[in-house]
């Protein structure tokens, strides 16, 4: 993935980073690897992104689970068509960003559930090869809104893993 991939999905947001601090893309195994340590424990919101090459395929073991209710399992790849953006979160909690992706990167590679969103990239195979990237912001509840919002505008639904039951 280069930077420009990350820019092309944020520019598709219709979304000015201008006046943010948005960071360079490190894959989900790095940030396993790292325990996160690398992310500051500032509020924000992050974006999980595929790369360009990246082909789709998934391991549907969340979805036995009677209290996971997501898209049905014959969605998936068609929902994940051209789509950069898998997931957009907040963090806002007392250690911002390192608290909440580590939660995220627990669920995914310990298998927790305090995640949701975490629990459904789960299900794609390989999903240690995605992208993350996070932007620094104190208004992390309003920012999130606002970008599930302009993707919801222009792609008629939400990202893969912003479930809404």
């Amino acid at each position: 993935m280069t930077i420009d991939n990350v820019q092309r999905a944020i520019e598709k947001l219709n979304f000015d980073t201008t006046h943010y601090n948005v960071s360079d893309p490190v894959t989900l195994d790095f940030l396993n690897n790292d325990k996160c340590c690398s992310i500051p424990t500032e509020k924000g919101i992050y974006l999980i992104i595929r790369p360009d090459n990246q082909n789709f395929d998934f391991d549907f073991r969340y979805f036995e689970e009677e209290s996971f209710k997501c898209s049905p399992k014959e969605k998936y790849e068609e929902r994940c068509k051209d789509k950069e953006i898998l997931y957009i979160g907040k963090a806002e909690g007392k250690n911002g960003l390192r608290q909440r992706i580590r939660q995220y990167i627990k669920t995914l590679y310990e298998g927790g559930k305090a995640h949701r969103g975490g629990r459904a990239i789960g299900c794609v195979k390989n999903f240690g090869l995605l992208f993350i990237i996070y932007i620094l912001c104190e208004n992390a509840s309003q920012l999130e809104r606002q970008l599930i919002g302009k993707y919801k505008e222009r792609n008629e639904e939400y990202p893969l893993a912003n479930w809404r039951s």
